[in-house]
């Protein structure tokens, strides 16, 4: 409960707990107590009762001392039961007395002190009982003939010195006789009271007193008042007098000066009754109470608010105040959102089965009656924990919502699971944790009612997971078990930040399969086998064209591809029109018809090789099945299938990241395009093998699967991850450090300040020494790295990330920034203190003619790091080149918010601008440009050209600027065309832009991974033209490419991006549509949320490690992921 009268704050014991124990520690009631002096303002009244209305309604009461318990007992008509007084402590003093120095001599000249002195240190307010400590000093002073003052710690407002004035006049005392402080240093505090005669608390009313303690620790004489709460910590009679008695108080305080002995055991007692107050026993006494209140009473089996549940009262909660004068400031949105998520975390990392010892209860939700792929892993799963000995039961459900299951179907293929299902009203569920454990698509979280909510076998494909899933299942799930180490890490790098573990796919199940025996299978005498639906991922035009490059219709070989009719499956045209190219084209079957699996097993079994060249995979069971029938296999070497693929157990088919084209149409999502060249030579390999060769690869594979791949190894490591996620664990918490250059002329520097934005908490800037600061640095930045300097150490770089204390660090890499050989160092000595590393990589070239900038250089350091983010997946390419392939993540280059895209039709004759934007620098294209403008204004006296290209702080770039104001004067078009090359502010670059009718960026070949630059141009909301560069290829849906920046070819190409921009029409419609869903996507907004969550991911993941947990398992060849 929080106390005191400013600040809107409102305080609630009930709405935001559930039905969670409320405890509430109560301080005092002395506004309670004191109506007519605290309480009489209406809405002051108002606002306290509601607070004690909230109190009242708390399940547990702790209180600082016994007279507060009493308090509460009679005021607030509390059960006595549920009232306990567990004390507070003292113990902070006694390190402060240990730890601040000396004030130095000139305290006593700073405060007017020339005699000894009594101190009071006490908040200004009637209760504090002023008024009677000044007349009982004057007394005093009256028989010891002013040989001492009186030192008031308090306020020194005007309102107050007058007051302490004139009851000092009153008391017969002068100016000097008291002294008011103000507000002090701690420091000034400890000397007064170690030099004090003693310490006086003359208090009509405490909770519980801590200054009484403090001097206490500093072995100050304490004498106090004997009402309320004082008598317990000063304990001894003697040291007490009535507050109210002025002669009681100065017949002590001259017993002190005349009586030393009296002044010594004031001083022993303060020794022995300090010890007592420690925040250690206060502990224990809580811990207690809360045990105490558990066992005693139903708290233990209320069901826990799950996050959607607290977020939907938060959010209730904070509409239904009222409306408070002005509005926050971001800043002050952004500490309370960082508070808020801070306390839920710290809510979540507590044990969510905290039960009595009762057995739980597993509930799978989802499909299981039919032959679709969840439905097995549903059935399964829920077979291997009733053999484990679990309680278990089914719950019919998909994406859209429940349904009843298909009983004819269960009793005729699955009859156990039918009884299983039936079964479910028989299982006693009164006061029994619940894990509710889902597998269902789409994957609908919001309304699980378990114990624990999770995800079981768990399985996607393609690299980015939709980020409104991200966000349900941050929001719902108490963990995911996934199917593979790549669909964990894939949803870890969308921003998925909830408990994760791979608990794998069980595959045995194809072990109770017999093979049927049919009459006739198709093929000649060598057999590949393809099984899938053919959909675009499963690689299977990739697969016709390596295998009519490998094969020819002579050979004794034939492809039997195992399919099924779809809209997206187009294996039949594709297979006619290779056949009609290549008229040699090699044997190739087609079964489309559905096969039982006596049938399909049978067929693997007819074959001699699987070929799987599959764009992604989460786990791929057909490969496994293929496996476990004997054949080996020939699989793309990157998804979920290398958990149990290797090259001892399949031949493993090179790739490329390429963009994903799944119906879901992600942005920046990549999957791996399989190297058809590699695939046919990996095809005529397995033709050529021995039989035992290629035995002996699917018998390695299928050890492999029997001794990992299990259903019951699954749900024992579903089972042990739920243990681990039910236990308590640290909330994640830490603060990351960011290197980069920092408030200068950098479009790095510029991309971090926008993605800091959005971050819930601002990281420590670790900027350049060297950078050419535009303003004053604010209070986060340190400047601890040189850029730009060959050899130049990191060594002061690491002493300052040591210094701040950082758990992340998030690097900023530019090929010039850094000395390869120094960022190795610095980033192993980070990764060996303990540290999460990401490295944002803005170039991945390299300088191939400087041999200290070598590309290769970089990847040691590169696989140390947790994560390397790239803005395009020519990036991961280059990546993967180098070997740096596992811990890679595409993190698109980000957008500025802007207005709405307005493409306008101009008309013919209307002035039409072509802009640019961006520094000034050589491989920008601007040379070419304005001789494109130069030749497209001769004919169409209508355009207008303005370079917005600002002048980097580098002579190349004053030298372009100086010969591009050149070339525009002997344009000779006069006002039609200019150059701006100052460095702008945002706000005013965007006007530029938004005058502008089309904005080009006729890059040349550059290093750069991505543009910041266009993503302004794009910002502005107009339209945007590129050359057809690999730096544009992540923002191609949003603009107009031309096909090369040949002064000539550029000419042409804008003319008609022109004609098109001044008709209209669906083209630029679509364009329109295109570039808005595109800035949605790339907002930093959402990438920081993105980045947010895969920091969080990586904090949970290592908190799960450093508790000894393992987090993911190991890959078939061993390499942990």
């Amino acid at each position: 409960m929080f106390e005191g009268f400013e600040g809107d704050v409102i305080t609630s014991g009930g709405g935001l707990c559930g039905e969670s124990l409320r405890a509430v520690i109560a301080h005092d009631l002395i506004p309670l107590r004191n109506p007519e002096k605290y309480l009489d303002a209406p809405e002051v009244r108002g606002w306290y009762y509601d607070k004690l209305a909230a109190f009242c309604d708390c399940d547990l009461f702790l209180t600082n001392s016994d007279s507060t318990r009493l308090e509460i007992i009679e005021d607030a008509k509390i059960d006595p039961g549920r009232a306990i007084s567990v004390m507070a402590g003292g113990d902070e003093f006694a390190v402060r007395a240990t730890e601040l120095k000396e004030s130095g001599t000139d305290l006593d000249t700073r405060l007017g002190i020339t005699k000894p002195f009594f101190v009071y240190a006490a908040s200004f307010e009637q209760r504090k009982n002023f008024e009677g400590l000044i007349a009982a000093f004057g007394r005093f002073a009256s028989q010891m003939g002013g040989q001492h003052q009186l030192v008031l710690v308090t306020s020194n407002e005007p309102a107050v010195l007058a007051m302490i004035s004139s009851l000092a006049s009153e008391a017969g005392l002068g100016d000097s006789d008291v002294i008011v402080t103000g507000q002090i240093s701690d420091t000034d505090l400890t000397q007064l009271y170690r030099r004090c005669v003693a310490m006086v608390y003359p208090s009509l009313h405490e909770g519980f007193g801590l200054p009484i303690l403090e001097a206490m620790h500093l072995d100050a004489a304490v004498i106090g008042s004997n009402v309320t709460s004082i008598p317990e910590i000063i304990g001894l009679d003697e040291a007490q007098f009535d507050p109210t008695s002025t002669e009681e108080i100065a017949t002590k305080m001259l017993r002190i000066v005349r009586d030393d002995q009296f002044r010594q055991r004031l001083k022993e007692n303060a020794v022995q009754r300090r010890a007592l107050f420690t925040w250690d026993r206060s502990a224990i006494a809580t811990w207690r109470a809360l045990e105490d209140a558990l066992a005693s009473g139903d708290f233990l089996n209320r069901p826990r608010l799950n996050r959607a549940a607290r977020y939907q009262a938060l959010i209730k909660a904070l509409k239904a105040l009222a409306k408070a004068q002005g509005h926050p400031t971001a800043d002050e949105l952004r500490q309370i959102a960082n508070v808020v998520a801070f306390n839920q975390n710290a809510i979540d990392a507590l044990p969510v089965l905290t039960f009595h010892n009762e057995k739980r209860v597993w509930r799978i939700e989802g499909p299981f009656d039919s032959n679709y792929s969840l439905s097995l892993v549903n059935r399964e799963t829920a077979r291997a924990l009733k053999a484990q000995g679990e309680e278990v039961f089914l719950h019919s459900s998909e994406g859209p919502g429940d349904y009843p299951p298909n009983e004819s179907f269960l009793a005729l293929n699955h009859p156990d699971i039918l009884t299983l299902w039936r079964d479910r009203a028989e299982i006693d569920m009164r006061d029994r944790p619940v894990i509710a454990s889902r597998n269902l698509y789409p994957p609908r979280v919001d309304n699980g009612g378990g114990t624990v909510n999770i995800l079981h076998s768990y399985a996607w494909e393609e690299s980015r997971f939709p980020s409104e899933w991200v966000d349900q299942f941050n929001l719902h799930l108490d963990g995911i078990g996934s199917v593979s180490s790549h669909v964990s890490k894939l949803l870890q790098d969308s921003g998925v930040a909830v408990p994760l573990s791979v608990v794998g796919n069980g595959v045995d199940h194809w072990e109770r399969v017999k093979a049927a025996k049919l009459e006739s299978l198709p093929g000649k005498s060598f057999r590949f086998l393809h099984v899938s639906s053919c959909f675009p991922r499963k690689g299977a035009d990739v697969l016709l064209a390596a295998y009519g490059q490998a094969f020819r219709r002579s050979d004794d070989v034939t492809l039997i591809i195992k399919t099924f009719k779809n809209p997206h499956n187009d294996i039949e045209a594709r297979l006619a029109a290779a056949r009609t190219q290549d008229p040699e084209f090699p044997d190739v079957a087609l079964i489309f018809e559905d096969l039982p699996d006596p049938e399909l097993k049978a067929l693997y079994q007819h074959c001699h090789v699987l070929v799987a060249p599959s764009r992604a995979e989460g786990y791929g069971l057909p490969i496994a099945e293929a496996t476990l029938s004997g054949l080996p296999v020939i699989v793309t070497a990157w998804g979920g299938q290398a958990d149990f693929c290797n090259e001892q157990t399949a031949w493993l088919v090179d790739y490329s990241f390429a963009p994903a084209q799944t119906h879901l149409e992600l942005s920046s999502s990549v999957w791996a395009e399989p190297d058809r060249d590699h695939l046919a030579l990996c095809m005529r390999e397995a033709h050529a093998a021995s039989a035992t060769e290629r035995t002996g690869k699917a018998a390695a594979g299928r050890d492999v699967l029997l001794k990992g791949h299990t259903w019951n190894a699954v749900v024992n490591r579903l089972s042990a991850a739920v243990d681990r996620w039910a236990k308590p664990r640290e909330p994640l918490q830490g603060r990351v450090g960011w290197v980069t250059t920092w408030n200068c002329k950098c479009g790095i520097a510029t991309y971090s300040e926008y993605l800091i934005r959005w971050l819930p908490q601002k990281p420590i800037i670790f900027g350049a020494t060297n950078d050419d600061v535009i303003t004053p640095d604010d209070e986060d930045v340190v400047r601890a790295w040189q850029k730009y300097m060959s050899g130049a150490s990191l060594e002061g770089l690491a002493q300052a990330v040591e210094k701040s204390g950082v758990d992340t660090l998030v690097i900023q890499f530019n090929n010039s920034f850094f000395d390869f050989m120094e960022l190795e160092k610095f980033v192993l000595a980070q990764k060996q203190s303990g540290r999460t590393v990401l490295m944002v990589m803005h170039s991945t070239w390299g300088n191939p003619d400087d041999e200290t900038k070598i590309f290769s250089l970089l990847t040691k350091t590169l696989k140390a790091c947790d994560r390397v983010l790239v803005h395009s997946y020519h990036d991961l390419n280059r990546l993967k080149a180098i070997g740096v392939v596992g811990n890679t993540t595409l993190l698109p280059h980000g957008i500025i918010d802007g207005p709405p895209s307005d493409f306008k039709a101009r008309r013919s004759n209307s002035t039409f601008t072509i802009g640019s934007y961006g520094f000034c620098l050589p491989h920008k294209g601007l040379h070419a440009l304005v001789a494109a403008y130069g030749l497209l204004a001769r004919k169409d006296t209508s355009l207008h050209l303005h370079l917005v290209n600002a002048e980097y702080p580098v002579d190349v770039s004053h030298e372009l600027a100086r010969r591009l104001r050149a070339e525009i004067a002997q344009l000779g078009v006069g006002a039609r065309a200019r150059f701006t090359g100052d460095f702008l502010p945002d706000d005013q670059a965007l006007g530029y832009l938004r005058a502008c009718d089309l904005i080009v960026f006729p890059y040349e070949n550059t290093g750069e991974s991505a543009s910041g630059a266009v993503r302004f141009g794009i910002a502005s909301g107009r339209p945007v033209a590129t050359t057809s560069l690999p730096i544009f290829d992540d923002v191609k849906p949003a603009v107009f490419q031309v096909t090369d920046g040949a002064p000539e070819i550029l000419a042409a190409g804008l003319r008609d991006i022109i004609s098109k921009l001044r008709t209209g029409g669906s083209v630029v419609e679509e364009k329109v549509r295109a570039a808005d869903k595109w800035r949605q996507d790339h907002s930093y907004e959402a990438l920081a949320a993105r980045l947010t969550g895969l920091i969080e991911a990586l904090r949970l993941e290592r908190s799960f490690a450093s508790a000894g947990h393992i987090v993911q398992e190991d890959t078939a060849d061993g390499e942990r992921v």
